[in-house]
């Protein structure tokens, strides 16, 4: 999926700077153990499903979200495993966990 268009309006005032925008990556497993995986737009890896949160947008919602834009799969929240911020210098990881409905 491309950048949102608040995040394209951002990056015309600031250019390239480092931007701290929110996001989720979700574990989505079905009935029989499997775990969904979506290849990546920037580098066609296979990665768990991720996205940016919209202004206000709660991270599981966002997570529920995310996942039907980038597989058409219907998710429900199951927990948040853990919250944090992500990048090079930071070690926290951000994984809410999810099961399909």
């Amino acid at each position: 999926m491309p950048a949102p268009d608040y995040v394209l309006k951002l990056r015309k005032k600031i250019g390239n700077d480092p931007l701290w925008v929110p996001g989720v990556r979700g574990v989505v497993v079905d009935d029989a153990g499997r775990v969904l995986l979506a290849r990546r737009a920037d580098n066609r890896q296979w990665a768990l499903i991720s996205g940016m949160l919209d202004p206000g947008e709660q991270p599981a919602s966002g997570l529920v979200r995310e996942i039907f834009e980038e597989t058409a799969v219907v998710a429900e929240p199951e927990r948040v495993v853990s919250v944090g911020a992500v990048g090079r210098s930071c070690p926290f990881r951000t994984l809410t966990a999810t099961r399909p409905a």
